[in-house]
């Protein structure tokens, strides 16, 4: 081989070499950047589907709070005025007959899923929806009474617990009343939690959803079989792995493998040492991004805007999810506002109120008086406004609550919505002169709207029954007349008549309406 053979042949190695050498570069390069996508879009999604998880979790948390708060104002609000009739030697029967009404309430207003309020009051139970225990029924030995007499007079919150009959956990708040030894409590069901983590599951926002009180058991589950378990006593299931891991993690989510597939948790704590876990099973979602190492960038790119958008809409779910849990809390007080006004002293103390009342009282009353005078010119309606202000009179309320603990008046505010204004006596002074009252403000615009209508639908049918006895009476006065005279003759006809025809028919008349009279005597 010459010389310029031999050239050729090593310029061909060498551009064979550049080539590889380049290609090897460029693919590198690809690989690098496919590698570099991978690994970034692993964490966004490992990260979107703990943020998920995070927003879930703590829906979840803002209901069960937002629930167990709303019962939680109830009891304070019972307790309150039953503490108040303790403290004026109120019969037993009549803190019955409060609780009959404060359960109705509580039971229209706040909770469909309650037995209303009942408690162990004077040394009696008392049961405000009616219900009548057995002859070997102990209350004090009940672990709602044990345990609320325990606890220094605070709202306690007693385990919960599965129902034998109804299939259903139930827990219940109870607080301890003013002279140490009577309680009044309330159980709830915990049915609207148990709707959360399955709408959770439903609408593909987590695989499971389930909250653990204190001790490990289940209170809600998307998979309603779990419900009531004790997950500390059970071993290597996948409900107690899970247990395991989140007590032995350093953050709020971990991820685990578990048969062969691969689990993301997030774990948020709510109060009372409870927790609610957001399980996610991400094998599914792990294995197209080791698919996506062999294709190109695009792909890559538009698997990161599905998953974006897949996440931007969950999160837009969450968001509305939120607003509408705002909207019905802002529907789930009893009573719009709440004052404990001093008579004596003309002062008074906010225990409930709401923002429309909170703007009105930033001008400052100097005193009750100008306080409810000056809210209710604002909030009354010009018909009502003159009956109103009668009514919100400090001077004269102890006259009207001489012979009751409560006087109430009816009247629409400038919305025309029908509102219930109450005083109730909460402490009265040895010669029985009010000192303290309860001054509440009620919406029932519904109610009285309904009644309306039941009022009106009664007139009616009474008016129609009016009619029709007037019709009837009108008719037998006017066949009657005819009748009589029919008769009239008939008699003439058998005094005077000879003809052996005629006489038999009318003697058929004479017994006819001789029976029929008969008839009617007898009836």
């Amino acid at each position: 081989m010459n010389q310029t053979a031999k050239n050729m042949v090593s310029e061909k190695k060498r551009v064979i070499v550049k080539k590889f050498l380049f290609y090897a570069l460029v693919i590198a390069f690809f690989v690098g950047v496919i590698l570099l996508y991978y690994n970034m879009l692993y964490n966004q999604t490992r990260e979107g589907i703990i943020k998920n998880g995070q927003a879930v979790a703590i829906q979840s948390k803002n209901y069960l709070s937002e629930y167990l708060s709303t019962s939680i104002d109830a009891i304070k609000l019972t307790a309150y005025t039953i503490d108040g009739m303790i403290r004026t030697n109120k019969t037993n029967k009549e803190i019955l007959d409060y609780l009959v009404g404060q359960s109705t309430a509580v039971t229209n207003a706040i909770f469909e899923n309650t037995t209303g309020l009942y408690g162990y009051i004077n040394g009696e139970y008392l049961d405000g929806a009616g219900w009548v225990p057995d002859a070997d029924f102990v209350p004090t030995q009940r672990p709602w009474y044990v345990k609320t007499v325990a606890n220094n007079g605070n709202v306690t919150l007693i385990d919960p617990y599965l129902d034998a009959q109804t299939g259903k956990i139930t827990m219940t708040i109870a607080k301890r009343l003013v002279d140490g030894k009577s309680i009044v409590a309330m159980d709830i069901v915990l049915d609207q939690v148990q709707n959360i983590t399955e709408e959770s599951v439903k609408l593909g926002k987590s695989d499971y959803e389930f909250i653990l009180d204190s001790r490990n058991m289940v209170v809600a589950h998307s998979k309603k079989d779990e419900i009531g378990k004790n997950y500390n006593d059970e071993k290597d299931s996948f409900w107690s792995v899970i247990l395991d891991n989140a007590k032995n993690a350093d953050n709020d989510f971990f991820e685990f493998d578990y048969e062969g597939a691969h689990y993301i948790v997030y774990s948020e704590k709510i109060e009372h040492d409870w927790q609610c876990l957001i399980v996610k099973n991400a094998t599914e979602i792990f294995t197209p991004l080791k698919i996506l190492l062999a294709i190109t960038i695009l792909i890559v790119l538009v698997v990161v805007l599905i998953l974006s958008y897949i996440l931007n809409k969950s999160n837009q779910r969450y968001i509305m999810a939120k607003e509408l849990n705002e909207q019905l809390s802002s529907l789930s007080n009893i009573y719009l506002s709440v004052y404990d006004i001093d008579i004596i002293e003309n002062t008074f103390k906010e225990i409930q109120s709401n923002p429309i009342l909170d703007k009105l009282l930033r001008q400052n009353y100097e005193n009750a008086s100008s306080m409810i005078e000056g809210t209710m010119r604002q909030i009354a309606s010009k018909i009502s406004l003159e009956d109103t202000l009668r009514f919100v009179n400090l001077a004269t309320l102890n006259d009207r609550l001489k012979d009751s603990d409560t006087v109430a008046i009816e009247y629409q505010n400038i919305e025309q919505k029908w509102r219930r204004g109450r005083f109730i006596a909460s402490q009265r002074l040895k010669n029985g002169a009010v000192s303290n009252v309860l001054w509440l403000i009620e919406d029932i615009d519904k109610e009285k709207n309904e009644r309306d209508e039941l009022i009106n639908l009664s007139e009616r049918a009474f008016a129609a029954s009016e009619a029709k006895s007037s019709f009837l009476s009108n008719m037998s006065h006017e066949i009657r007349t005819p009748i009589n005279a029919i008769l009239g003759m008939n008699e003439m006809i058998l005094r005077e008549c000879n003809d052996s025809e005629i006489i038999p028919y009318a003697e058929s008349i004479k017994k006819l309406f001789s029976h029929r009279e008969s008839y009617k005597m007898r009836t």
